[in-house]
């Protein structure tokens, strides 16, 4: 009788370890592996914003007030200084309050041509402010009163750039225009 009280065989028990062990790494690798890939792409298309953000510099030329009547607008020129495109730039009125607003570009020029608008075929569509390599722009923002005007301190120019069909904002090289010092545009410019 006492043969009849065996346990489980240890060839079953090694066999029973394996599978249970199998099924637990099918469960727990799947839970690791995606936020895993997740945190590695993101780390990627970081640091290809950064690496791509530092091939990017821009030249602001010329900034000035165009006055017109009790309505102000600043104009600049902008260049890309090297052979990388320039998606876009994001246009920031940085307040005496220190709040910050985006300001639409008003008018773009290339080559004495208009820029291309974002959303062809709305009215108040902005304009894209796109750079090829060694490429120039004439751009106006919007008009302001002379009281608005005299809230803004700073404009900040924030380039966009595309990576991998998405675009990326180069925050770390900001060009800033103070508006306070600004002097007045001549009337060929405005």
């Amino acid at each position: 009788m006492d043969k009849m009280k065996k346990g489980v065989s240890p060839l079953i028990a090694v066999v029973l370890l394996i599978v249970i062990g199998i099924g637990l790494v099918a469960i727990v690798v799947p839970m690791i592996r995606e936020p895993t890939e997740k945190t590695m792409k993101e780390a990627s298309e970081t640091s290809e914003r950064i690496f791509d953000c530092k091939n990017i510099d821009y030249e602001i030329m010329n900034p000035c007030k165009c006055i017109q009547g009790s309505d102000s607008a600043i104009w600049f020129g902008i260049e890309n200084k090297k052979n990388n495109e320039i998606y876009n730039f994001i246009f920031q009125l940085v307040m005496n309050d220190n709040q910050i607003e985006v300001s639409e570009v008003w008018n773009c020029l290339k080559n004495g041509v208009l820029c291309s608008k974002e959303c062809e075929g709305e009215e108040t569509c902005p304009f894209l402010v796109n750079l090829n390599s060694y490429e120039k722009a004439s751009v106006r923002t919007k008009i302001f009163s002379d009281e608005e005007i005299n809230k803004v301190i700073t404009l900040n120019v924030v380039p966009e750039i595309v990576i991998n069909e998405n675009k990326a904002t180069c925050k770390d090289i900001i060009k800033k225009i103070n508006i306070q010092s600004l002097t007045t545009c001549t009337p060929s410019v405005c």
